[in-house]
């Protein structure tokens, strides 16, 4: 689910969530799905937060680090 709508009123207000949170969170929630896989499209914030979480997890680097140093800086972007 797309953490945007799922999460709670009082939980998306209370303070911008960081990846973590967010994967805490559906753990504990466990809301129900949308929709199954392979079956529709719907963009979902949910996918990159958890995607940034992996690379760090696996880099051992913060998210901001890791895609300076291994996408922007070899590619010329500043």
């Amino acid at each position: 689910p797309n953490y945007i709508y799922a999460f709670e009123d009082s939980i998306r207000k209370a303070s911008p969530p960081n990846n973590q949170t967010l994967i805490e969170w559906f753990i504990k929630a466990k809301p129900t799905r949308y929709a199954m896989p392979n079956r529709t499209f719907s963009y979902n914030n949910s996918n990159y937060a958890i995607l940034a979480a992996i690379i760090e997890q696996v880099s051992g680097k913060s998210y901001a680090d890791y895609i300076r140093n291994h996408v922007a800086l070899p590619i010329g972007m500043t």
